[in-house]
């Protein structure tokens, strides 16, 4: 049992990641319905595609996130930072429950963003990878944003990345400043209250993310060798309904979204292809307003 990342036993204080959750003070917006978003990215270093992932949760909710990974934790005694990059076969025990358990929470969903680098056309970039990706993070977060609150004046969401892997200065204040001008355009109104980088190892819901991301897209990089991770994506597909995770979602799917950018400009053709998804624990529909 790894007890290194304990802060009080196993059965005293919170470990060190649910102590760490209130590090970050956010200031909900009263008489609004606020919205947590946490995010990730893969990819970024010499593989064909990069992504960005995003879990989405009400404010109101946090408490039982921690409460429901918590009391993973105590049964597989895992107290480590939660990460694709940390499965074992030692603990994809409680990996395997992660994902059942985020699959049976209606409060829980996952949108991500994989882009093919083959796809981009750099030119509107300026030649630039790095501002490339910072385009396509912002591009996931302003048309989810869009998507969910569509125009509603009542809700407001609150961002916490990963520090984005950026040579650029404050590059999550720019995103916060381009997206909420870009919402406003399009709505008359700015949604996102606030953004801003958090280590992940202070955020369970970045940690989250980053375990959700690196399993959908492994197979898309072409990356996986253990059969342990092999065995987690089968679950994946498993429990969206697939046979595998080589394909992308529709847009109106809202539990687990996953979107293939592709650049109609681009001479290639798409390499992945829209599946229904058939939840193995069905959600109630997502229904926006008329």
């Amino acid at each position: 049992m790894d007890n290194d990342h304990r802060a009080g036993g196993p059965h005293g204080k919170f470990s060190t990641y649910e102590s760490a959750f209130d590090s970050d003070r956010i200031q909900i917006v009263p008489g609004y319905r606020n919205f947590l978003i946490f995010g990730d990215e893969s990819g970024t270093h010499g593989a064909s595609h990069y992504g960005f992932g995003t879990v989405w949760i009400p404010y109101e909710r946090r408490g039982d996130l921690y409460a429901v990974v918590g009391a993973l934790r105590e049964k597989h005694g895992y107290f480590s930072e939660i990460k694709w990059n940390k499965v074992s076969k030692g603990n994809e025990p409680f990996y395997q429950a992660l994902l059942n358990e985020f699959f049976k929470r209606p409060w829980l969903m996952f949108h991500a963003l994989v882009v093919r680098k083959a796809y981009v056309d750099r030119s509107f970039h300026k030649g630039d990878w790095d501002l490339a990706r910072r385009k396509h993070q912002a591009l996931l977060l302003k048309n989810k944003v869009a998507y969910f609150s569509d125009g509603a004046v009542d809700k407001t969401y609150h961002v916490r990345l990963d520090p984005i892997a950026s040579r650029y200065g404050k590059a999550d204040e720019v995103m916060h400043k381009i997206t909420n001008y870009e919402l406003e355009n399009k709505f008359g109104i700015k949604p996102i209250t606030s953004l801003r980088a958090v280590d992940s190892k202070e955020s369970l819901g970045i940690q989250l993310c980053d375990f959700l991301l690196g399993a959908t897209m492994a197979e898309w990089q072409g990356e996986i060798e253990s059969d342990h991770k092999k065995r987690l994506t089968a679950l994946l597909a498993h429990l969206i309904g697939w046979p595998d995770m080589n394909a992308d979602t529709y847009p109106v799917e809202w539990k687990f979204n996953l979107w293939s950018f592709h650049d109609p400009m681009a001479k290639l053709p798409r390499d992945r292809t829209g599946r229904g998804v058939h939840l193995q624990y069905p959600m109630p529909g997502f229904r926006r307003k008329n």
